[in-house]
């Protein structure tokens, strides 16, 4: 069987290496995080930022994953299920520092999973105390918005009162009253 019949039949998603001239997208940790996907010529930063990733679409997709090779340079990532053939490689490229999903193989045809062996109790606290921080203290994108808001209350409350809101390069500095 050819590549190009493996292609046609949906089980190879990425050649081994990318073509030139395609850039791959950059990984956001703030959009990518929330929603991870694995994207053939991903550019990672670091190995850390596709484990974390990693990490993260085996939560939200309930696959049993390991770490078969797991170091700066490179890292496989494999499914745990018998006859399962999803497979990841992201290494990093010759030209620069970054690493990028160089293959990915195959869709899952393995069942979801209720034990996770990525999810530890490292991983769990470091979640929980995130969440934690936003109810107790909320979020400043969340906050830094209401600020107008505020100042339109005090003016239809306070007549006559004067509010000016100072802001330096988009970062709340002061509010006069």
């Amino acid at each position: 069987m050819s590549a190009e019949e493996d292609e046609s039949e949906g089980e190879v998603c990425s050649s081994a290496r990318p073509r030139k001239g395609i850039a791959g997208i950059e990984f956001n940790s703030e959009v990518h995080l929330k929603h991870p996907i694995l994207i053939p010529n991903m550019v990672f930063v670091s190995a850390q930022d596709f484990r974390k990733l990693i990490r993260e679409y085996i939560v939200q997709t309930k696959k049993p994953l390991e770490f078969v090779k797991n170091n700066k340079t490179r890292v496989r990532v494999k499914c745990l299920e018998e006859g399962c053939e999803f497979f990841v490689l992201c290494s990093r490229d010759g030209k620069s520092k970054d690493l990028s999903i160089k293959t990915l193989v195959g869709d899952h045809t393995c069942c979801t999973s209720m034990k996770i062996l990525m999810v530890s109790v490292k991983w769990l606290a470091r979640k929980a105390i995130k969440a934690a921080g936003y109810l107790i203290y909320g979020n400043e994108n969340q906050q830094f918005a209401r600020l107008w808001s505020y100042a339109k209350e005090m003016l239809d409350t306070i007549p006559g009162s004067i509010v000016i809101t100072k802001l330096h390069e988009q970062k709340f500095e002061r509010v006069y009253v």
